[in-house]
């Protein structure tokens, strides 16, 4: 870890016209401009020390220090968005596509026909997303997104494999400056605000929430253990308060009297007890997501295209899926609805939309099926508004 953080040190610190030697064992030598100077709190020429020891004078420059912070002021927004080719040579088409089509392509209500299969060039986008789940314990992580910007179609799976590549093909590149690149016509350059609206109010909560199933299972034990252990001492109390009034009832009528007027004081005392205690179970277990976009890569590749005719009973629409050499898999197809869940596709009757099941499954106010992709919001026959917030963590409570 230590020779890789030297590694990005000296690049990025070269990167923002600083001087820099490497410097045995495990060190490095810099000659800084004064705009470095400041960011960094360093002289003009400092040696750094990226290992336990170093000598007397030298900076020591580990990941448990505040170096990330002050490497990440250098680093801003810079890299963000990167743009990335893969490979350009010509790619072999597989032999039996209609067989791959079979595989990967399951619509439940409509038929698709093979019109051809083409070679072609795609832009595809993968997008990095840091969150951060804090309850009674905490949770960070990272989740990947990937989609072809020409049809949507998902790459989840195989955001790995196309970053390797692509950073392959770009130490490559460095290599043998000079290389020409292809322009892309006809491709997108990225997402529509429609669309990166749709990945972050929809698609993200939901990747998120299927990282955190463990520990939101988890939290909803301790919470219901919790409750469970409340309810169960109230409970005992009210409890108590009726056998004290059985009790009084057999000593005459006065007596019962009197022990009513005191059973009713205590039962709404334990009734008050049990729900500010059960409040503050439900702050306790409250939970908090954040998430955080840190980095898009635009991948500029050459694919195999398929391209299709889906007919359904109003109608017929062209489509196209793109079998990737990289991964050697055709694409899972899209959801136009932004609720690429599951492998079966469906297609809607108004404009022959491909969504998933969920997109155009059954409305929960009038029972009717509808398009999410033609009514993103609510329902055209009953205005309900089908739109709900991802990763909810509630759990039960105990009435009292």
């Amino acid at each position: 870890m230590s020779e890789r953080f030297r590694t990005f040190a000296g690049t990025l610190l070269e990167a923002n016209d600083a001087l820099v030697s490497a410097v045995d064992p495990m060190g490095m030598e810099v000659i800084l401009p004064v705009s470095l100077q400041q960011s960094l709190g360093l002289p003009e020429h400092a040696v750094l020390a990226f290992s336990g020891e170093s000598a007397d004078g030298w900076y020591r420059v580990m990941l448990e220090s505040d170096w990330l912070e002050r490497f990440g002021g250098l680093l801003a927004e810079h890299g963000k968005v990167v743009r990335l080719p893969l490979s350009a040579s010509a790619v072999v088409a597989p032999s039996n596509p209609e067989r791959v089509l079979e595989h990967q392509l399951r619509l439940n209500n409509a038929v698709y026909r093979l019109q051809g299969v083409e070679e072609s060039w795609t832009r595809c986008i993968l997008h990095t997303f840091r969150y951060s789940a804090v309850s009674d314990e905490k949770r960070d992580g990272l989740v990947w997104t990937g989609r072809n910007l020409s049809n949507g179609a998902v790459l989840d799976e195989w955001v790995d494999v196309l970053s390797s590549a692509a950073r392959a093909e770009l130490l490559h590149e460095i290599a043998e400056p000079g290389k020409k690149r292809l322009a892309l016509e006809h491709c997108p350059e990225a997402e529509t605000e429609e669309e990166w609206g749709r990945l972050t109010q929809r698609l993200v909560p939901s990747v998120v929430h299927r990282h955190l199933h463990a520990f939101l299972s988890g939290l909803h034990r301790r919470q219901q253990r919790d409750l469970d252990r409340l309810h169960g001492y109230h409970t005992d109390l009210r409890q108590e308060v009726f056998a004290r009034m059985a009790a009084a009832r057999k000593k005459g009528e006065e007596k019962w009297e009197e022990e009513r007027q005191r059973g009713k004081l205590r039962l709404e005392a334990v009734a008050r007890e049990y729900h500010a205690k059960a409040a503050d179970l439900w702050e306790k277990y409250a939970l908090t997501i954040k998430v955080e976009h840190t980095q898009s890569v635009l991948l500029e590749s050459r694919v195999i295209r398929f391209r299709l005719l889906i007919k359904r009973r109003k109608g017929e629409r062209l489509f196209h899926l793109d079998w990737h050499p990289t991964t050697r898999q055709l694409e899972l197809p899209p959801c136009e609805a932004g609720l690429p869940f599951g492998a079966e596709r469906m297609v809607c009757d108004d404009a022959l939309h491909v969504v998933s099941v969920d997109g155009l499954a059954s409305c929960a106010g009038c029972d009717k099926p509808f398009c999410r992709a033609c009514h993103p919001d609510k329902c055209p026959r009953c205005g309900r508004w089908h739109r709900q917030r991802q990763g909810d963590a509630s759990a039960g409570d105990h009435p009292i």
